[in-house]
């Protein structure tokens, strides 16, 4: 599983437009939005995309770690996906749909 998480984590950087242009960090934005997720599910999300530990992120947003996991939880029944690996991968599936093509 941490592998996957490094690919996810690894693939969503470049999504937020660490080594990327800047104008892709405005699409995975107007993915998230999208979704209809509360805002703080976003701050979490975005978090998350950058590979922020959940940890982590609830140390940066002053809260508990089962607050962050709750976040994650809830933008992922949301979304359909069964857990967060799946749902940060879909969010970046949704924002360069020819990055998870097999013929791209």
């Amino acid at each position: 599983m941490a592998g996957h998480r490094r690919i996810i984590s690894a693939l969503a950087a470049c999504a937020l437009g660490e080594g990327q242009p800047r104008e892709d960090v405005g699409t995975v934005w107007k993915v998230v939005r999208r979704y209809g997720l509360s805002p703080r599910e976003e701050d979490v999300l975005v978090m998350l995309l950058r590979g922020v530990h959940m940890k982590e992120v609830a140390a940066s947003l002053g809260c508990s770690y089962s607050t962050v996991r709750t976040h994650a939880q809830r933008a992922a029944k949301k979304l359909d996906c069964s857990g967060t690996p799946q749902l940060l991968a879909r969010i970046v599936r949704d924002s360069f749909p020819a990055a998870g093509s097999p013929h791209a």
